[in-house]
């Protein structure tokens, strides 16, 4: 009986240990804006990466996102009358560059967007994507 009765307290205490460790995290409380921003921030990561060291003309240049509670962190348009600049989606991203010992400033590059709809396609990385503006704010 008391052979039982250890095996059981052992159980118990070991079930406690792993739920306790397993649930020390929080879980991440974020709205669905901060959501669609981070996965576009994740989908557009090299195309950023690309427009800041073309437009420094420097490879080591380095980007920081703004906070996403910040606004105009991402924006999505559909292109008015679908095609205006080329693209039927714009995507606007805006970031902090900086050279790794200092601030060169904000960034919003705007990209077309378009997406191969006659292409049956389910490969994500089909979207065609270009930088259709870069505008540079030196930073205060």
């Amino acid at each position: 009986m008391k052979k039982i009765l250890a095996l059981a307290i052992f159980i118990v205490s070991i079930s406690s240990l792993f739920y306790i460790s397993v649930y020390a995290e929080k879980p991440h409380q974020h709205d669905s804006g901060q959501v669609a921003d981070y996965f576009m921030l994740s989908a557009f990561h090299n195309q950023i990466d690309k427009a800041v060291s073309d437009f420094y003309k420097n490879d080591s240049v380095t980007v920081t996102y703004l906070h996403p509670s910040q606004k105009n962190l991402v924006q999505v348009f559909q292109s008015e009358k679908g095609y205006d600049l080329g693209y039927p989606y714009v995507v606007k991203i805006t970031v902090d560059s900086s050279d790794g010992t200092k601030r060169l400033g904000t960034d919003t590059i705007t990209f077309g967007t378009s997406l191969p709809l006659e292409n049956q396609d389910e490969n994500v990385a089909a979207i065609t994507t270009k930088v259709i503006d870069f505008k540079h704010t030196a930073p205060e």
